[in-house]
């Protein structure tokens, strides 16, 4: 069979393509990224978010299968493809050194503006660090969205910590409930309504209300996050910028 895979909306390494490319890889079918130039057997389509364009194009193919939140929240892969190892091989800018996974699917916070409580449910574990950190590959990006809130979860981290790999939690939220705490007055934050719209504003402590800029007064924020300086961005990907470098010279 011939494959065609086209990430609609996004160029982050998607761990759904890749595993599905790595299923398809050992029955042997050919598989390589969408080509509108070309006719498939079978595309499979993923789109991380429901508010970014779908893709307005004829798919040249016998079959179209899409998955992804942005399409079907309640879509997952099969127990046979999910625990594969993915397909490194699509995103060439993924080195030999770094891998892509979850320890813990689901989340126990039910914030207004994520969708993750309802498509993943409550937080369980998913896969050991020994089945993401294969081949080499010591540098793990984790995806979890709450891994702190796991008992698994901190007992993975314990087993990181004894294996010496290095680790990226890059989705751990930034953002903090206003249930939780509210903010220090007359500094700028980015604050998301409940109707899951972004905007900078300032909070007001005497009517404990929010002044978006250009729009006015609003009581309807559930969350907010400091805006980070530029120093502060910096830093948090000096790492990157050093791999970056290296790369270079």
């Amino acid at each position: 069979m011939n494959i065609g895979l086209l990430a609609v909306d996004s160029d982050y390494p998607n761990l759904a393509l890749m595993k599905i490319s790595a299923w398809h890889k050992v029955k042997g079918d050919n598989v390589e990224w969408y080509n509108p130039l070309c006719s498939y057997d079978k595309v499979y389509m993923a789109k991380v978010f429901s508010f970014t364009p779908d893709y307005g194009y004829y798919i040249n193919a016998d079959q179209v299968e899409k998955g992804g939140t942005g399409y079907d929240i309640s879509k997952i892969l099969s127990v046979e493809i999910d625990r594969l190892q993915p397909d490194y091989s699509l995103y060439p800018s993924v080195d030999s050194k770094t891998a892509y996974g979850f320890l813990t699917r689901g989340c126990p916070n039910k914030c207004k503006w994520c969708v993750v409580p309802t498509k993943e449910g409550k937080i369980t574990p998913y896969m050991d660090i020994e089945e993401i950190a294969v081949n080499g590959r010591e540098n793990i990006i984790l995806m979890d969205n709450n891994v702190l809130a796991s008992d698994y979860g901190l007992q993975q981290i314990e087993k990181i910590v004894s294996m010496g790999v290095r680790v990226d939690f890059n989705q751990e939220s930034p953002w903090i409930s206003v249930k939780e705490r509210l903010p220090e007055e007359n500094k700028e934050y980015l604050v998301v309504l409940d109707n899951r719209v972004i905007y900078v504003a300032q909070y007001n402590k005497n009517n404990k209300s929010w002044l978006i800029y250009g729009t006015g007064y609003t009581y309807n924020v559930v969350a907010y996050m400091p805006i980070p300086s530029f120093d502060e961005i910096l830093e948090a990907n000096r790492d990157v910028l050093e791999r970056i470098k290296e790369k270079g010279d």
